[in-house]
């Protein structure tokens, strides 16, 4: 592996950014996953505690919400700036 001052390994960045929008992926399965946790549990459980459960949840969804688009950003600029290297190097 090569490090690099200017320029770019476009191969080790595409890969980078293909990795980081699986990992996007990954985040919202895991966001999905909790919320039908969170909603099977108003199903069997009731009063302020359940109350103060799903609120905690939803205070820390939006959270991972935003880091999962921010990851899916970096993937997609990795991407991006790859194919641009491929391109202007043509």
């Amino acid at each position: 592996m090569a490090v690099f001052d200017q320029g770019m390994d476009v191969v080790a960045v595409a890969g980078a950014g293909a990795k980081l929008l699986m990992i996007q992926q990954q985040l919202n399965q895991v966001i999905s996953g909790v919320d039908n946790v969170v909603s099977s549990l108003a199903k069997n459980w009731g009063g302020l505690d359940q109350g103060r459960f799903q609120a905690t949840w939803q205070g820390n969804r939006g959270h991972l919400t935003t880091i999962s688009g921010n990851v899916g950003k970096m993937g997609a600029t990795c991407l991006s700036e790859s194919a641009q290297q491929v391109s202007g190097s043509m």
